[in-house]
């Protein structure tokens, strides 16, 4: 049986009414197909946009950032207007490519993740461990021979630990969920991770949301990074006042974006648009 689609009741639920349309194109960009809405919309005399993608379960980070070079080609080929602003919206598997994107790509704002997960280590060992792969069982300590084996590969190994947030800033597990000491990291960690800290989030707005009883991608899965981050970006904070992290967990709430989910993304999405320290693209790109 295959899996419900996360998103679907929750903006019938969120929008009881039905919305006024919005323009729809429908374009090829670089081979992919894409869905272009509100062009139509934008006033005569607008030359600025903010251009907000919406990754849906089987998005991808490389596109994403593929299309971000060629789309304004296409639908502004006058060159009359600029997109000045990129943001992200990512739900399930297009929730771990959203922090992907903005992690990797120095075009993206800002990003709101719904249902994704940082640490990939953590979410596909927890995946091993329920599933009770020989290779989680049969080690000295459960999980000891899991990253590295045949059902995560060493190639797989050293592609996360280049393209996952919690990988690239904390290494491996050490565990089968990762834990995390909130504590400041010492004076020499802190040497070697404020270079990279601030590569990744130095100026950006992260909003994630999550469900308290999602089964297919748990919070604690992820949850050891994000208090680590949030620790950092704290008033007091060894890297304070440098990205914004908002972490939102539902109540009752499983592997859906939800109708609360909903209302909190479009008041992060219209608070980021207000916040004029966002609003400049910078032209270049890590993926």
């Amino acid at each position: 049986m295959a899996a419900q689609n996360p998103m679907h009741s929750s903006f019938k639920e969120a929008f009881p009414t039905v919305p006024q349309p919005v323009s729809k194109q429908a374009l090829t960009v670089a081979g992919i197909s894409i869905a272009v809405y509100g062009l139509n919309e934008l006033t005569s005399d607008a030359r600025e946009v903010a251009c907000l993608w919406l990754l849906h379960p089987h998005g991808t980070a490389s596109d994403t950032s593929l299309l971000m070079t060629y789309l304004s080609s296409y639908i502004f080929p006058s060159s009359d207007r600029a997109i000045v602003m990129n943001l992200v919206l990512g739900v399930s598997l297009g929730g771990h490519a959203a922090w992907q994107c903005l992690v990797h790509d120095a075009r993206v704002s800002a990003a709101i993740i719904v249902i994704g997960c940082p640490d990939y280590f953590s979410l596909m060992s927890d995946r091993a461990r329920l599933s009770k792969l020989a290779s989680w069982v049969d080690s000295p300590a459960p999980g000891t021979y899991f990253l590295g084996s045949r059902d995560f590969p060493a190639g797989l190994v050293t592609a996360v630990e280049m393209h996952d947030p919690a990988a690239m800033l904390l290494g491996k597990l050490d565990g089968p969920i990762r834990q995390i000491d909130e504590a400041p990291p010492s004076p020499v960690e802190q040497a070697r991770l404020l270079p990279l800290m601030k590569r990744l989030f130095l100026g950006k707005r992260i909003l994630n949301l999550s469900g308290s009883t999602d089964k297919l991608v748990p919070y604690k899965c992820g949850e050891g990074f994000i208090r680590w981050l949030r620790a950092a970006a704290a008033p007091g904070g060894w890297f304070a006042d440098r990205v914004h992290v908002e972490d939102i967990l539902f109540d009752n709430v499983g592997h859906q974006m939800s109708q609360e989910m909903v209302t909190e993304a479009i008041r992060f999405i219209a608070q980021t648009l207000q916040n004029q320290s966002f609003t400049r693209v910078d032209k270049s790109s890590r993926i």
